[in-house]
């Protein structure tokens, strides 16, 4: 009896730690173990969304996705960065003149976002660097990192390909990586034209894909012959064929275009 109080009282004092906080409580969790209670809900309010820094905005917040569309999620350059100690988190993306830009940075399997707060960035490699912290905690490998730079004010939706990195730099360009979401079920076909020339470069098609799951194309940006295609705009074309559509006369497309460069200094 006495221990059932002392619990219940334990209860009671941690939600109203809780509400003293300010901090977002779920009512669904029981309070055999008021300790763990608090802990959790101290843990989310550390990772929530939020400016930290003054530079970013970054944390944990839910993605909606719904609907016959499809969203890019990412057009990121492949390659793999091996982490030393105290190593921060980079990334970095080329423009060929000066632009105002939309970054995005998320990892899927924990809703985990990163938005820098600076729009205007100059005609040259850029780069931004932040605190892993909670990439840390979640063990997010820099590999399930999807990113966009959206060029703003364009009329064609513009993308420059972002390259997730701790120290070094490839010394050369010849991958990337095409991470899509769909809300449902759906055929995909895709092709990339590039635009000096008009020819494509490459072309593909996804059948069957199940609903609510990450769609990736990679491209090798060399020829059959193992040339590199020139640097340029080229464009990712898509076309969609939804599964039990509400229009079925209605085909879904899209068109971004994006920069690309053999060498990124």
């Amino acid at each position: 009896m006495n221990g059932n109080l002392k619990v219940c009282r334990l209860g009671l004092f941690a939600v109203a730690l809780i509400i003293l906080l300010g901090l977002e409580t779920e009512i669904t969790i029981l309070l055999s173990n008021p300790g763990e209670l608090i802990f959790r809900q101290i843990e989310n309010n550390q990772n929530k969304w939020k400016i930290r820094d003054n530079n970013r905005w970054e944390g944990i917040r839910n993605r909606q996705i719904v609907g016959e569309r499809i969203d890019l999620l990412s057009i990121t350059i492949d390659y793999i960065d091996i982490r030393r100690s105290n190593d921060s988190l980079n990334l970095g993306f080329v423009l060929p003149e000066s632009s105002n830009v939309d970054i995005t940075v998320q990892e899927n399997a924990t809703n985990y976002w990163m938005k820098p707060l600076q729009q205007k960035w100059p005609a040259k490699f850029n780069n931004f660097s932040w605190n892993s912290k909670i990439i840390d905690y979640f063990n997010i490998e820099l590999y399930h990192l999807y990113g966009t730079v959206v060029i703003l004010e364009k009329s064609v939706k513009t993308i420059a390909p972002i390259i997730f990195y701790y120290r070094h730099l490839p010394n050369k360009i010849d991958k990337y990586r095409f991470i899509f979401f769909s809300g449902k079920k759906v055929d995909l076909y895709f092709k990339i034209i590039q635009r000096s020339t008009n020819a494509t470069v490459f072309d593909g098609q996804f059948l069957d894909q199940p609903i609510k799951q990450e769609i990736e194309v990679t491209w090798v940006s060399r020829d059959q012959n193992g040339t590199s295609y020139p640097d340029g705009m080229y464009e990712f074309v898509l076309k969609a064929n939804f599964k039990f559509r509400t229009k079925p006369d209605e085909e879904y497309s899209d068109v971004w275009q994006f920069y690309h460069y053999n060498k990124l200094n």
